[in-house]
């Protein structure tokens, strides 16, 4: 029986993230280490200084949900996507993150 690799890669099939500037680099490091989540970042790619309309077409061109604490992307007439989530739970007073695909 063929052994397992330590290393854990992300998995065929799971949720893929896109983070653009607005999220903080210790959530991103956070969810890679700790949850195995599947995610690339706008300051890791150097997309750093990009417009929204930028950032949300990279994240469809590469397949992956946008996470985000830019609530322009909530003007659905600007950024129109299938579906969406928002929760301020994760980030600082005031702030929301949204999730969208």
């Amino acid at each position: 029986m063929p052994r397992r690799s330590r290393t854990r890669e992300a998995r065929p099939g799971r949720v893929k993230f896109y983070a653009d500037e607005n999220i903080p680099e210790k959530l991103i490091v956070y969810l890679r280490e700790k949850h195995r989540v599947n995610i690339t970042s706008a300051q890791e790619m150097g997309f750093r200084g990009r417009d929204d309309e930028f950032h949300f077409a990279e994240a469809r061109r590469q397949g992956r949900f946008l996470l985000t604490c830019d609530r322009d992307f909530l003007d659905h007439r600007r950024f129109p996507f299938r579906g969406w989530l928002e929760s301020s739970s994760w980030t600082s007073p005031g702030s929301h993150l949204a999730l969208a695909g």
